[in-house]
C-alpha cells in the first residue's frame, strides 16, 4: 500500500466521522422503514382462477392479482400485487369472482359485472370485455345473492327464483338449451324456494328452502351427484340430499354440501383427493369427508382442493397442494383434511381460487396462501407461491423521516498516518467564526449550541514532499465557543477526494426466446404460463384450439416449465430444456383425442358420418362412405364430452344419436342399424 492511498483513506475517515456527528447534533431526520399497512375492515372475500377480491365495511370493493381481461375492475389490464380499488363502485352488499370476471350486488338489489365477456357472462347484452363495471340487463333491483363460474353467472331473486347468463355449452344455465345467453334467463323449475347457489367450471348447484340440493350442467365425472355421468340441461336432484343441507360449494369439477349436523359431503372428480374421503376415486353420489362429520360451519371449493371452517374458527383443507393451497407448509397433496398452519382459530370466512386460498380473520383482516404466480395472494411479493398463510397488505412499504432526539455529542478525531507523513488541510471558515481544530482533539459542545463550521478539505500530495498544516485559528481544549456561533447558519460544502475512476462495465444484452404453441385438441388454452427454474413467471398468454400461435418472448433459461389450463383436459404441466438464445421454438400442448369407430348393421352403404358438437353444431369429424356389416375406423376428434353422430344410410336415411363418452383418450365404437 502506498503513502498516497493511506493519506486519502485517513482523510476520508476523519471527514465521515465529523459530518455524521454534526448531522446528529443538528437534529437531522433519519429514514426509518415503515411496516406495510394490512387490509382491514373486510366483510366478505371471494377468489377465483388468478384474482381475489374483498368487500369493505363501507361498501367498496378491492381486487388484486391477474388482470388480463380487466377482472380487477380498476380500468386497466395491469396485474396488481396489492389490492386495487374497483372503479365507480360504492354501497356494495356482496361480491363474486368468476374465472376471469367479477360481479357485485348493489344496495338497491342490482348487479354490476366487469372483466371477460366472451360468453356474455357480464350480462349486459354484449360479448365485449369491460375494464370497468357494467349493469346486468334487467337486473337493476330485486336480487338477493350472486355467484360466478368459469364463464357463467347466476343470481337469486327476492322471490327465491334463479336467473343465469353467459356460457351454456353444457346446459349450465339450466334453461333446457345449450345456447349461450348475454342476458339473464330463468332456470327451469326454480322460480322460487332457492336460498343459495354455487357455480363450478361448467355446472351449477342450488340449495332449496327445504334443505335439498339440485344441480345441472356438465357431469363428466359425476359432479352433479345424481349417480350418472349424463349432462343435464335442467336441474336434477342430488342423490341422498333431498333435505338436511345448510350450505353448498362447487369446484371446477366437484361439489360439496354442509349438513345441518355440521358434517361435510362431497362428490365428483377426485384426482387430487379433493373429495377428502381418503382416496382419489371419482364419486357419482355424495360421500362423507373423512373426519368431518360434525363441527363444521362453512365450506368452500377450489379448482382441485376444498376447505372447511370449524366452529372454533380453525381451517382444514384437502386435495391438491402442489402450490401450497392447503396451507400446511408441506406442498404435499392430501386426500384427507389437514390443519392450515397457524389458523386453528380466529377465522370467520374462507374463499378458494384455482390454486390459492384466503381466509378472513375475526379482526376483519385477510390472509392468503398457495399460488402467487400473478399476485393473487395480495401481499406485494411476486414469488411463485406461499405454503403457509401471509397477510394481505393494503399498501406498499414506504420510508418516513423520523427526527433523531437532541444529542450533545463529544467528537473525537484521530488521524492514523504513516510515519513522516503529515496531511495538508486547508480550512475555509465563515466570517466571525473562530473554530477549534487540531489533528487530535476533543471538542465538547454546549447544549442547544449550533456551531458554524464550513470545511473545505483538499489533499494535495507531492512526491517526496512533507506536507504542511496551516490552521487559521487555535483554541485551547474545553473552550466555550463565541456567542456568534449560536446564531450562525451551518453550511456544508462537498468533500472531494480524488481517485481513479472505475470503468463502468458494458451491460450484456439479455437473450430472449420466442415461443410458439401448437394446441391440439385442447378446446383452447385459457391460460398458458411459462416458469423459470426458480418458479419465476416468465410469460403468459391465451392460445386457441387446433392452431399454432405465437405466445411471446421470454428470458432464455433452461429448464423452463409450461403450465397450460386447457378447456378439454384441464391442467397440463410440462418441463422443457430446449430454449434457444434469440431463437424460436415451438412446443406442443395437446389433449388425447377421441378415436371413433363405427359398426354398420343392415344399413346398406353409409355414405357419410358426421360428428358434431351439440351446443353450436360445429363439425368435429367426417368420414365415409362405410360398407355395411363391418366395423370401420372413422377418425379422431376433440374430447368435447358430449357429441352427436349423424349417419346417412342408403336403407333408412339419416340417423342421429347423442353420446356422452367423448373424454380425452376415449376409443368408442358406436353402431348404427336399420330395422
Amino acid at each position: 500500500m502506498t503513502h498516497q492511498k493511506i493519506k486519502s483513506k485517513s482523510l476520508f475517515l476523519i471527514t465521515v466521522l465529523l459530518l455524521f456527528a454534526l448531522l446528529k447534533s443538528n437534529n437531522m431526520p433519519m429514514a426509518k422503514a415503515q411496516t406495510p399497512s394490512l387490509l382491514t375492515n373486510i366483510t366478505q372475500i371471494t377468489a377465483s382462477s388468478g384474482h381475489t377480491c374483498a368487500l369493505t365495511s363501507n361498501g367498496i370493493v378491492k381486487c388484486w392479482g391477474y388482470n388480463f381481461y380487466g377482472q380487477l375492475g380498476d380500468g386497466t389490464k395491469t396485474t396488481q400485487y396489492i389490492p386495487a380499488l374497483v372503479s365507480g363502485l360504492s354501497g356494495i352488499k356482496a361480491i363474486a369472482a368468476g374465472y376471469a370476471h367479477t360481479c357485485a350486488l348493489t344496495a338497491s338489489g342490482g348487479i354490476k359485472c366487469w372483466g371477460s365477456n366472451e360468453f356474455g357472462q357480464l350480462g349486459d347484452g354484449t360479448i365485449i370485455d369491460s375494464l370497468i363495471s357494467v349493469s346486468v340487463s334487467s337486473l337493476t333491483s330485486g336480487i338477493t345473492a350472486i355467484a360466478a363460474g368459469d364463464g357463467h353467472t347466476c343470481a337469486i331473486t327476492s322471490s327465491g327464483g334463479i336467473k343465469c347468463w353467459g356460457s351454456n355449452e353444457s346446459g349450465q344455465l339450466g334453461n333446457g338449451t345449450t345456447t349461450d345467453s348475454a342476458v339473464p334467463v330463468d332456470v327451469n323449475g326454480l322460480s322460487s324456494g332457492v336460498t343459495a347457489i354455487a357455480l363450478g367450471g361448467s355446472h351449477t348447484c342450488a340449495l332449496t328452502a327445504t334443505g335439498g340440493v339440485k344441480c345441472w350442467g356438465s357431469n363428466y365425472a359425476g359432479w352433479l351427484g345424481d349417480g350418472t355421468a349424463i349432462e343435464r340441461h335442467t336441474p336434477v336432484n342430488v342423490s341422498g340430499l333431498s333435505n338436511g343441507v345448510i350450505a353448498i360449494a362447487t369446484g371446477d369439477s366437484h361439489s360439496c354440501a354442509l349438513t345441518a349436523s355440521g358434517g361435510v359431503k362431497c362428490w365428483g372428480y377426485n384426482s387430487t383427493g379433493q373429495l377428502g374421503n381418503g382416496n382419489t376415486t371419482k364419486q357419482y353420489i355424495p360421500i362423507d369427508v373423512s373426519g368431518l362429520t360434525s363441527d363444521i360451519t362453512t365450506i368452500a371449493a377450489g379448482y382441485a382442493h376444498s376447505c372447511a371452517l370449524t366452529s372454533n374458527g380453525g381451517v382444514k383443507c384437502w386435495g391438491g397442494n402442489t402450490l401450497g393451497e392447503l396451507g400446511d407448509g408441506t406442498g404435499v397433496t392430501s386426500d384427507v383434511p389437514v390443519q392450515v398452519s397457524d389458523l386453528s382459530s380466529g377465522i370467520i370466512d374462507i374463499a378458494l381460487g384455482k390454486s390459492h386460498t384466503c381466509a378472513m380473520t375475526n379482526s376483519k383482516g385477510v390472509k392468503c396462501w398457495g399460488s402467487n404466480e400473478v399476485g393473487q395472494l395480495g401481499y406485494g411479493a411476486t414469488i411463485g407461491f406461499a405454503v403457509t398463510p401471509v397477510d394481505v397488505t393494503d399498501s406498499t412499504p414506504t420510508a418516513t423521516a423520523t427526527p433523531m432526539p437532541t444529542v450533545t455529542p463529544t467528537l473525537t478525531l484521530t488521524a492514523m498516518l504513516m510515519p513522516n507523513v503529515t496531511p495538508t488541510l486547508t480550512a475555509t471558515l465563515m466570517p466571525n467564526v473562530t473554530p477549534t481544530f487540531t489533528p487530535t482533539a476533543t471538542a465538547t459542545l454546549m447544549p442547544n449550541v449550533t456551531p458554524t463550521f464550513t470545511p473545505t478539505l483538499t489533499a494535495t500530495l507531492m512526491p517526496n514532499v512533507t506536507p504542511t498544516f496551516t490552521p487559521t485559528a487555535t483554541l485551547m481544549p474545553n473552550v466555550t465557543p463565541s456567542p456568534t456561533l449560536i446564531t450562525q447558519k451551518i453550511v456544508y460544502l462537498p468533500i472531494i477526494i480524488k481517485s481513479e475512476p472505475t470503468p463502468t462495465p458494458t451491460p450484456t444484452p439479455q437473450s430472449m426466446t420466442t415461443l410458439y404453441i401448437q394446441s391440439n385438441h385442447t378446446g383452447g388454452i385459457n391460460l398458458l404460463e411459462v416458469y423459470g427454474p426458480n418458479k419465476e413467471l416468465l410469460l403468459s398468454c391465451v392460445i386457441g384450439n387446433n392452431t399454432t400461435q405465437e405466445c411471446g418472448k421470454f428470458k432464455t433459461v433452461n429448464p423452463y416449465t409450461i403450465k397450460a389450463d386447457t378447456a378439454y383436459c384441464g391442467k397440463k404441466e410440462i418441463t422443457f430444456n430446449d430454449a434457444v438464445p434469440n431463437g424460436t421454438i415451438t412446443e406442443i400442448i395437446e389433449c388425447a383425442p377421441v378415436k371413433l369407430s363405427i359398426q354398420t348393421i343392415k344399413t346398406g352403404e353409409v355414405s357419410s358420418v358426421e360428428v358434431r358438437k351439440p351446443s353450436n353444431n360445429e363439425l368435429l369429424l367426417q368420414c365415409g362412405p362405410l360398407p355395411d356389416g363391418k366395423t370401420s375406423y372413422c377418425g379422431e376428434f376433440d374430447p368435447v364430452g358430449t357429441y352427436l353422430i349423424r349417419y346417412k344410410t342408403s336403407r333408412c336415411g339419416i340417423q342421429e344419436s347423442t353420446f356422452y363418452d367423448g373424454l380425452p383418450g376415449a376409443i368408442p365404437t358406436h353402431g348404427v342399424f336399420c330395422d
